[in-house]
């Protein structure tokens, strides 16, 4: 068995699975996108993303990205940020958070070589 990384045209992860030798080089001959994660890695590919220029997986570092209020910094572009079930791909360092109904919400930040994390963001009730 194999482990392995379906991945997007950005790098990004689209799915993780095993399989056996013939069937990995099935895919890779029908042009998938898929790299072969490292023997240790069986079973952690989400640890991992594909280095577009190199096309082998890597370990994911933990993610450095703060978040002040709605603005969220510290991001390794690309990035997708997802809040209310929108997707924003983010491709700077900082990004703002746009939630236009009070209380309090949670955002996933997905950096493509780091590991997703989640914030809280809370938007106070407008004053009429």
């Amino acid at each position: 068995m194999i482990g392995y990384i379906r991945y997007d045209q950005d790098g990004f992860l689209a799915s993780v699975g095993h399989t056996d030798l013939d069937a990995f080089a099935h895919m890779l001959a029908t042009g998938d996108r898929v790299v072969a994660l490292p023997d240790d890695a069986v079973g952690r590919g989400s640890d991992y993303f594909v280095d577009t220029d190199t096309l082998t997986a890597e370990p994911r570092e933990p993610s450095t990205a703060k978040i002040t209020g709605t603005t969220i910094t510290g991001i390794a572009p690309p990035a997708l940020l997802i809040a209310r079930g929108e997707i924003t791909r983010v491709e700077g360092t900082i990004a703002e958070v746009i939630i236009d109904r009070p209380g309090t919400h949670v955002v996933r930040l997905i950096e493509r070589t780091r590991h997703p994390v989640l914030f809280e963001v809370t938007v106070p009730p407008t004053s009429t």
